[in-house]
């Protein structure tokens, strides 16, 4: 892993998140090495991170259906070079992109009032065009959808 690619990336995606002089006192090497779960068939991931960082080599060898879901304009973890990433390496993964204003943290829960008070807007708040329960069911129902076809038709 090229640690020069790292820095550069985790300086433009993870700003302020993860100090870039770290890096420096990281070892990588056992990041290529291989994490397949034999109990894992079929996975789904919502906004997933660190797309850039892994080598496509890697992800080629990725074998199972993965259902990817990421918004258009995540702010977080942005889309082309991450969800975007995954789905173009990946064989069996189908990317599911949620069109509109929506940003990474419109996967989570919608709050309670209660919550409202506590939590960043950021996490809470859409803008008006979002409707967050409705892309809750949508992801639900594709989620099911896709475990049916993929779980049921391996056995």
């Amino acid at each position: 892993i090229d640690q020069e690619c790292i820095k550069t990336n985790c300086a433009r995606d993870l700003a302020g998140v993860v100090p870039t002089e770290m890096l420096d006192h990281i070892d990588f090497s056992k990041a290529c090495g291989s994490y397949r779960d034999g109990r894992v068939s079929a996975m789904v991931v919502m906004s997933p991170a660190l797309g850039w960082l892994f080598e496509q080599e890697s992800l080629q060898k990725i074998n199972i259906p993965i259902y990817i879901v990421a918004p258009e304009k995540d702010q977080i973890v942005p889309t082309d070079t991450n969800a975007k990433i995954f789905a173009s390496n990946i064989a069996k993964s189908y990317l599911k992109i949620v069109r509109g204003e929506a940003d990474h943290y419109v996967f989570l829960n919608r709050p309670t009032a209660m919550g409202k008070r506590f939590l960043e807007a950021k996490y809470c708040e859409d803008p008006a065009s979002i409707d967050r329960k409705k892309i809750h069911e949508e992801v639900a129902k594709n989620t099911i959808i896709f475990f049916d076809d993929y779980l049921r038709s391996s056995r």
